[in-house]
């Protein structure tokens, strides 16, 4: 499970890297708004988003997108 301070910076580094607003959310099953929230500190994220976020933290790149084609 990551920290609050390792998630706001692993959604900095989201968007950093030009991953939209959007596109974060939808790994969390929530909105832009949210995701917004979550970047100025208007919302902390539930545990279990502190959780899945430490294991998309780890996922391979390659995997990220879905299974691998054959």
């Amino acid at each position: 499970m990551l920290t609050r301070s390792q998630f706001a910076a692993w959604l900095q580094a989201r968007r950093d890297a030009g991953e939209t607003l959007k596109a974060i959310g939808a790994r969390f099953g929530v909105s832009h708004v949210t995701v917004t929230h979550w970047l100025s500190g208007k919302r902390n994220p539930s545990r279990m988003t502190l959780v899945l976020a430490a294991e998309l933290c780890c996922a391979p790149v390659e995997m990220a997108a879905g299974l691998p084609s054959r």
